[in-house]
């Protein structure tokens, strides 16, 4: 099955590319893709590979597609859709390539490699800030601008900047494993004859590339991001680290104080130094966001909607010419709510529940350099999130995509961590054992039951918020986040509990 995964990657990879590069869309595009999906569910006879996400993932698809049948922005919508197509591609793709555990150093050189692409694409296709700083301006100027001079539209430098800020949490993670490498290329003939300071040497200029390349975006939500992602893997390694909090208490509670007279906006707006007023644009972005979830609570108004939205509907007062540059909400959970709707969130909360129910069992993993790559993975996905509550990736965007191979590389762990051994042997052998127990009737059964929990509890949760829409959207919006990934959490330790007894 491995050449139809690796066809698989280069058509998702080339018809990403297309999109990155913002070409006409044509659904003919997708059909190479389709009868690639079909021969390898036919030759696999896997419909379903990555356990417990399943079914949040299917939810999702179904709910944004929905989209289709009202959207007035069918351009924008198609693009989207199939970026997000592609995204839950890549997930299962690697889910299923990385099924043996001589690939995981194979996963740990691609993640390497995708950090400096990522910069690399950075440094020659992004939309620099000129203007808010004489020496970055001065590093600007020697970068060369190869997006512009092929007529594309560049990437927005807090688009890098969000998803550069997932890489150095898993960087560091690498490069602190307290001797995971050096025990896990023992196992390997191979890696055995590279040195290990070369291997770290690697992965320090990995770090240290895409952390310059951070720094030159301005971004401070993707700073912010970065440093908390960071300062949670440094917990993760070292409980001591949580004394950093005191001191950071201590600053914050004299800024807000004696700097900001104890107003919370006040404080915000003393670190709000950008000549764009970015803090008092964001407030009405996501007032009239919020507006606008009020009037399509249950389908959303479709992805890629937002920016022809708020220009036709909304005129903006603090930032006159925001109407034709806003494309989304500045906040990824509110993005996806207007995009899909109450449902469409809530399915989005359980699948972040899921993940970080799989990291977290993750953590007991015996083997030393799995739990520092699903450590490592958490964090950067921690830090996506943290951006995300300042900026946002919407379903589909362009680089949204690592965030789905961020989650395809975890759930690969976590399927590893209970079915597979070392070699292909073993592999067939669970697989076996995994079939057989999937026709014990006791089984199914208890599949469906969990099936059924997730979808009842999710319906009735959606509803719930969806009744409390006319009465407060910031509350029907935080009920559907906590309960979306408290229902995650508790569906992924019911499989979890049931469905690895195999292993």
């Amino acid at each position: 099955m491995d050449w139809l995964l690796i066809l698989l990657a280069v058509i998702c990879g080339l018809f990403y590319a297309l999109l990155m590069l913002e070409q006409p869309f044509n659904v003919i595009l997708s059909v190479p893709l389709i009868i690639a999906w079909l021969l390898f569910w036919i030759t696999s006879r896997q419909f379903g590979l990555s356990a417990p996400l399943d079914l949040p993932i299917l939810l999702l698809l179904v709910l944004a597609s929905v989209g289709a049948f009202f959207t007035s922005f069918m351009e924008l919508f198609l693009p989207k859709l199939s970026g997000l197509i592609i995204g839950v591609s890549f997930y299962y793709i690697i889910t299923a390539f990385f099924r043996y555990r001589q690939r995981l150093p194979a996963m740990i050189t691609a993640l390497l490699f995708l950090s400096v692409i990522v910069g690399l694409l950075g440094l020659v296709g992004t939309d620099w800030p000129v203007g808010n700083h004489v020496l970055f301006d001065q590093i600007y100027r020697h970068l060369p601008a190869i997006f512009d001079n092929l007529g594309v539209e560049a990437i927005n430098k807090n688009t890098l900047g969000g998803v550069l800020a997932s890489f150095p949490p898993l960087l560091l993670s690498l490069l602190w494993d307290k001797g995971g490498f050096g025990r896990l290329k023992s196992h390997y003939e191979k890696l055995s004859a590279i040195p290990e300071f070369v291997y770290k040497g690697f992965v320090a200029f990995c770090f240290i590339f895409c952390s310059g390349i951070l720094l030159l975006t301005q971004s401070r939500g993707a700073w912010l991001g970065c440093a908390a992602g960071i300062f949670l893997l440094c917990v993760f390694k070292n409980k001591r680290f949580l004394w950093v909090l005191f001191p950071t208490g201590m600053v914050f509670l004299y800024f807000l104080f004696f700097r900001s007279e104890g107003n919370l906006l006040q404080l915000i707006s003393l670190l709000d130094t950008s000549q764009e007023a970015t803090l008092p644009g964001r407030f009405e972005i996501w007032s009239k966001a919020l507006l606008i979830l009020r009037d399509f609570p249950l389908t959303g108004i479709g992805l890629g909607a937002f920016g022809e939205v708020y220009q036709q509907y909304f005129a903006s007062i603090v930032l006159p010419s925001s109407a034709d540059v806003v494309y989304h909400a500045h906040n990824t959970m509110l993005s996806v709510a207007v995009e899909v709707g109450i449902p469409g969130l809530l399915a989005y909360s359980i699948l972040i529940g899921g993940f970080g129910a799989m990291s977290w069992k993750m953590l007991t993993c015996k083997r030393t350099i799995n739990r520092v790559l699903a450590i490592g993975l958490a964090c950067g996905i921690f830090s996506f999130l943290v951006y995300g509550l300042f900026d946002a990736f919407t379903l589909g965007r362009n680089l949204e995509i690592i965030y789905w191979i961020f989650l395809g590389c975890a759930s690969a762990l976590y399927v590893h961590d209970y079915s597979l051994s070392s070699s292909e042997v073993s592999y067939d052998f669970y697989q076996e054992n995994l079939s057989s127990s999937k026709k014990d009737p006791a089984k199914k059964k208890q599949t469906r039951k969990q099936n059924r929990f997730l979808v009842v509890y999710w319906l009735v949760i959606a509803l719930i918020a969806l009744a409390l829409v006319g009465l407060n959207v910031v509350l029907a919006l935080m009920i559907s986040i906590v309960s979306g990934v408290g229902i995650g959490v508790y569906y992924v330790r019911e499989i979890e509990e049931k469905h690895y007894e195999t292993a």
